[in-house]
């Protein structure tokens, strides 16, 4: 499944992407902003790690593609899907050379575009920690709401850290199509 842009492409995983989720998976700036969890793994572990991690909340993941070279630069997934109340949360990762380049940005609005329009959410979730200055800088300017604190909930190198938890409201998908430039995302396979 694509999901196309002017810039990205958003592209289901397979599992021929091991390796490469493998390699942002143990990148040390992948686990200190993107997972809780704290070591490295092999890839046989990872596989496994993957499939556990979609059998229990991961709902759906892509790869970022840059449009202009092919190459894949990162990853976004949603997790925690309730359908019922109506959200989920979402991460995502990015290449660090790319960054500050606006391929994040266009990646998180073309997937969240994508959820809204085919699961009727009403939110969706993105949670920061407190050093991640960059990330919540943006989510303020983006149009995100804090909608929690959670004090002093991450220990990194021995310091204590808050997880901002942000929310993005469907009220919000006409200034999200103005963004992507598309008025609908349908997939295309």
């Amino acid at each position: 499944m694509l999901i196309k842009s002017r810039r990205v492409v958003l592209q289901h995983i397979e599992h021929s992407d091991l390796e490469t989720l493998w390699r942002w998976r143990n990148n040390p700036r992948f686990l200190k902003l993107c997972s809780i969890r704290r070591e490295p793994i092999n890839v046989e572990e990872f596989d496994r790690e993957l499939r556990y991690d979609f059998s229990r909340d991961r709902h759906e993941q892509f790869l970022i593609i840059k449009q202009s070279t092919s190459l894949p630069i990162g990853t976004i997934f949603s997790y925690n899907f309730n359908p019922t109340d109506g959200y989920t949360f979402i991460t995502i990762y990015l290449d660090e050379k790319l960054e500050k380049k606006g391929y994040g940005a266009l990646a998180f609005s073309l997937f969240c575009q994508y959820l809204f329009e085919i699961y009727s959410l009403h939110k969706i979730y993105i949670e920061i920690y407190s050093y991640n200055e960059y990330s919540l800088s943006t989510s303020l300017t983006g149009g995100l709401v804090e909608e929690g604190r959670f004090k002093e909930h991450r220990l990194i190198d021995g310091r204590r850290w808050d997880l901002i938890r942000f929310a993005l409201y469907s009220n919000r998908l006409d200034y999200i199509r103005r963004l992507t430039g598309l008025t609908s995302v349908r997939p295309s396979d």
